[in-house]
């Protein structure tokens, strides 16, 4: 199977106090695909390594919201989100990824 290691830095707004963060980083490791999870309390980033042949961004922050913990959305998060998610599903279809994250391919399926 191939592998497409990705590391990024999710942003989070909410859910960085009593620990939250810290419980929503247990519960992204245990997805298939998360690799590694880095949590920085001070600044509420959790820098993420994981194999886009079983997980996306966009999975990983749907995960985070439903373990509690929002991820930022200012204009520019929303940049960078709009750019990870975009290069992901092209870096899916261009590798033949489909098999493994069937829900990307459809959806770049259906934008052509």
């Amino acid at each position: 199977m191939k592998q497409l290691i990705k590391r990024h830095r999710i942003k989070v707004t909410e859910g960085q106090s009593n620990g939250l963060l810290e419980t929503a980083a247990s519960g992204l490791v245990r997805m298939l695909g998360v690799n590694d999870i880095d949590v920085d309390r001070k600044t509420g980033t959790i820098d993420i390594t994981y194999d886009l042949a079983h997980t996306s961004y966009r999975a990983l922050e749907r995960k985070l919201g439903e373990l509690g913990c929002a991820t930022a959305s200012s204009p520019l998060q929303s940049i960078k989100r709009a750019l990870i998610n975009f290069t992901e599903q092209n870096q899916i279809v261009s590798r033949h990824l489909e098999t493994v994250n069937p829900e990307a391919a459809r959806r770049m399926r259906a934008r052509r």
